[in-house]
């Protein structure tokens, strides 16, 4: 504990004075009201530009200004600060989402990076852990319900919109370290850069990724009491993306390899451990064609090749997992204001999946007797949006026919209303997911149906003047025919559609931002009770909750400028008891034990303009309490905790070069 901390606060005590020598800072975010800041527009509700007080959707909004001052090790860190989500473990050493309660990891939370999907395409799953580029983003915006009306399966319980820095954001070049040590481990060593400008109609953005850490200092321990230190359970990334705007046309091309050293399988620790491997190539292309001052249509091209979950059990490649998936998908959209009162979003969207086994298995992959597959889908969407003085109202639907599944209709109705302090939102939406093609091919006994879900919420908002907001809301979330995969006593597995699945609670937010700095501040709670009939997720002790996820979680982030150069960054993490599975009985049979809570403390440190314009400093020393995040899976399969990293210190030296 001591070696750390002393090391720690001899860093620190040279970083403040150091800050103290520079210039005064350019960083325009703590001059910013409170009030001003909720009305920087977001689109990831409705398609169109709309306050964070008006979007018809329960709505979290980090900015690039946020995300430096935090100082956040990677995307987990930003999520982990947001009411309803929590992280929990899946198979192969990976961590997913969950959101209000619910395990969200296959296809339930969209995933977009600059409007890709990041999802993968065989189960629709993302993973996290030292995989995205945190230097390069300009903004997070964050669905906290469904958004299947407008972004179809995938957008069931929320959406993750990841927007990276523009060309004209940039307008230069940019690179950035971080080097991350534990007591006993250098733990990170990631490293950015970027470059971008726009001049008159021509804009340029690029930016590239090469990170490497590793999950825990903690081992992994099975059911046998097998133990593996997680040090090998590594996370590498290399990644570049590319954004082209011309007048009208914009094309997008990112590249991705994600490979993670698995020390888990199953459940059971292997030795040694195993690579699986992530990559994906998207490229998209889009024309946003303006007919007149009221009218906008937007055709769209985009193309996903992807090899998820690859994985080689050994030098023979006798049994791999090698399954290439492609999607190929286009879109027309478009934009209608007739009156000044009125806006009309409308379009239509298809994609065709194709996935194809590549490993050496003589057998046939697929069971429908072939090595490849394929499925397609076409829909239809429209949202209007009518503003009146009593209340703005939003209608919208989307129908899907899926080759395999049929037709879905998915509504949407929602009314808000932003007045001088208060503003409200009453949502419902209904949301619809086809299975994902491993979904399909794992059906057990071939049976696999639709997942569709209803979710109503409302939100109300108070500003306590320009610097200070405090706001609630409550949600109540009911899944037909949840798909789950599941291991039965029997030793049968595979996936089905179980009755009824959801969660009901609320989430509480207060903010307050002045010229010194700012504080949020949030808590939020979920109970299953009533809702979940989901036995592979039920916890027998407790009708509240569910595996993985706790009931009620506290969070904390803030900024505290000293000086005009330095300013101090604490923020905190509670989240109280979860249940998960982490013995067994003297029949060997899984026990469910409930888990302590757990209290994170973090406090990073930035110096800005150091010696030199656009040198940035950073130090900051994560999980100050040394409590190892333990990531509990969140259904009954035989796994027991994964866990994250302990106490960790990263230094972070970022450069901006503006022209």
């Amino acid at each position: 504990m001591k070696k750390p901390l002393t090391l720690f606060l001899l860093l620190a005590g040279s970083f403040y004075a150091l800050a103290q020598e520079t210039d005064a800072s350019d960083d325009s975010f703590y001059d910013m009201s409170l009030e001003a800041l909720m009305e920087i527009p977001v689109s990831v509700a409705s398609k169109t530009e709309l306050s964070q007080r008006e979007s018809p959707g329960i709505i979290s909004v980090i900015t690039d200004s946020e995300i430096r001052n935090m100082g956040a090790r990677d995307l987990m860190d930003l999520l982990n600060m947001i009411p309803g989500i929590q992280l929990a473990s899946d198979v192969q050493g990976n961590v997913g989402i969950g959101i209000r309660g619910n395990w969200a990891f296959e296809g339930k939370v969209l995933v977009l990076l600059d409007g890709q999907e990041i999802n993968e395409t065989l189960y629709s799953s993302v993973t996290f852990g030292n995989r995205f580029d945190i230097h390069s983003i300009q903004k997070i915006e964050i669905i906290r319900g469904p958004g299947s009306s407008i972004y179809g399966g995938y957008a069931e319980l929320g959406v993750i919109n990841i927007i990276t820095k523009s060309g004209e954001q940039r307008k230069g070049a940019s690179v950035q370290t971080s080097l991350g040590h534990t007591l006993d481990n250098m733990s990170r060593t990631n490293f950015s850069l970027g470059l971008g400008d726009k001049k008159e109609k021509f804009e340029y953005s690029l930016s590239a990724f090469l990170g490497s850490s590793f999950r825990s200092e903690e081992n992994y321990v099975d059911e046998l009491g097998v133990a593996s230190p997680l040090t090998n359970n590594t996370l590498d990334t290399r990644s570049v993306n590319l954004g082209i705007k011309a007048g009208g046309l914009s094309v997008r091309a990112i590249y991705e390899s994600y490979l993670t050293e698995s020390v888990d399988w199953f459940g059971e620790t292997i030795n040694p451990s195993t690579p699986v491997d992530f990559t994906t190539l998207w490229t998209d292309v889009q024309y946003k064609a303006v007919v007149n001052d009221k009218l906008t249509i937007t055709p769209r091209i985009s193309f996903k090749n992807q090899k998820p979950w690859e994985t080689i059990y050994d030098a023979d490649e006798t049994i791999p997992y090698k399954v290439t998936a492609n999607r190929v998908s286009g879109s027309i959209t478009a934009n209608y204001n007739p009156v000044d009162f009125m806006q009309i979003v409308a379009g239509v969207d298809s994609y065709f999946d194709q996935a194809e086994y590549t490993g050496n298995d003589t057998e046939p992959y697929f069971t429908t007797g072939e090595n490849s597959v394929g499925y397609n889908n076409i829909a239809g969407f429209l949202q209007a949006r009518i503003i009146n003085p009593v209340a703005n109202l939003t209608l919208g639907f989307r129908y899907d026919q899926h080759n395999e599944f049929g037709g879905a209709f998915s509504p949407r109705i929602g009314l808000t209303r932003a007045f001088d302090k208060l503003h409200f939102k009453l949502l419902y939406s209904r949301a619809f997911r086809a299975p994902a093609i491993e979904n399909i091919n794992f059906a057990y006994l071939g049976e696999m149906s639709p997942e569709r879900t209803g979710v109503l919420e409302f939100e109300a908002g108070y500003r306590l003047g320009k610097n200070m907001v405090l706001t609630a809301n409550i949600f109540d979330i009911t899944m037909d025919d949840p798909i789950v995969y599941f291991v039965d006593d029997a030793g049968e597995e595979g996936y089905r559609n179980f009755s009824k699945g959801g969660s009901r609670g609320f989430d509480l937010e207060y903010r307050i931002k002045q010229t010194w700095g700012y504080v949020t501040l949030n808590y939020s709670f979920y109970s299953a009770d009533g809702k979940n009939q989901v036995a592979f997720y039920q916890v027998p002790q407790n009708s509240q909750a569910v595996l993985g996820f706790a009931n009620q979680r506290l969070n904390l982030y803030s900024s505290f400028k000293l000086g005009n150069k330095f300013s101090i960054n604490p923020s905190i993490s509670y989240m109280g008891e979860r249940y998960g599975i982490n013995a067994t009985d003297t029949n060997g049979d899984y026990v469910i034990n409930a888990l302590d809570p757990l209290f994170h403390l973090n406090l990073y440190l930035r110096a800005t303009n150091v010696g030199l314009k656009g040198l940035d400093l950073g130090l900051g020393i994560y999980n100050i309490t040394d409590q190892a995040p333990a990531y509990i899976q969140p259904y009954d399969s035989g796994h027991f905790p994964l866990y994250g990293m302990g106490r960790e210190i990263m230094l972070r030296i970022s450069y901006q070069l503006k022209w």
